[in-house]
């Protein structure tokens, strides 16, 4: 494990391995730190990276394409942390994990997300409002609104619960006392659930 730090010495493509501190493109085991620097990275339409965690500071941007991006977080306190700016696109971003982990993106949104596609019964809570310009779909574990804050969840397209995910109540939205917007619809099939306080 190690954390891979963006530095666009050489231009914003985001796998040239020059564009990084270690010289190398982040693989799926490491961290990812994006900084305030010049040149802010670009995900290039086709490209899919999957990496451990990703962390955009305060003024960076990400911007991604038609893509698909897999934060596999396993450790970590957050598997996504947006202080930054991200700029979706058409992406998908996926959180699985095999801990307990948060999610933040405190500007710009997600285009498409998707929560545990692998199973399992754990958390990810969020930790900033959240806004999915696409479709949010849970798989498997639990995406939890947070108790303590009741963060806010907008959903642009429809919220997708269990979606393939196998046995009962495998997939779970908790939404507590949080405002959830969805402008499309809510379909939780017999492996999913919503947990409304």
């Amino acid at each position: 494990m190690a954390v891979v730090t963006w530095d666009g010495s050489s231009s914003t493509a985001w796998t040239t391995g020059a564009n990084w501190d270690t010289g190398s493109v982040p693989t799926s085991s490491d961290d990812v730190l994006i900084p305030n620097v010049s040149n802010d990275p670009v995900i290039a339409d086709g490209t899919n990276p999957e990496v451990k965690t990703i962390e955009l500071a305060a003024s960076a941007t990400l911007t991604c394409g038609n893509n698909t991006i897999t934060v596999n977080d396993e450790t970590s306190q957050y598997a996504f942390k947006g202080i930054g700016t991200l700029i979706p696109q058409t992406s998908t971003i996926v959180v699985t994990t095999d801990a307990d982990t948060l999610i933040k993106c405190e500007n710009g949104s997600f285009n498409n997300l998707t929560i545990n596609p692998d199973g399992g019964d754990n958390t990810v809570t969020l930790y900033s409002d959240i806004t999915v310009g696409g479709n949010l779909t849970i798989t498997g574990g639990t995406l939890d609104t947070n108790s303590s804050s009741n963060y806010d969840l907008t959903v642009t397209k429809d919220v997708l619960i269990g979606t393939g995910s196998g046995t009962g109540d495998s997939a779970v939205l908790i939404g507590n006392a949080s405002e959830i917007i969805i402008n499309g619809g809510m379909k939780i099939d017999v492996t999913g659930k919503y947990d409304a306080t």
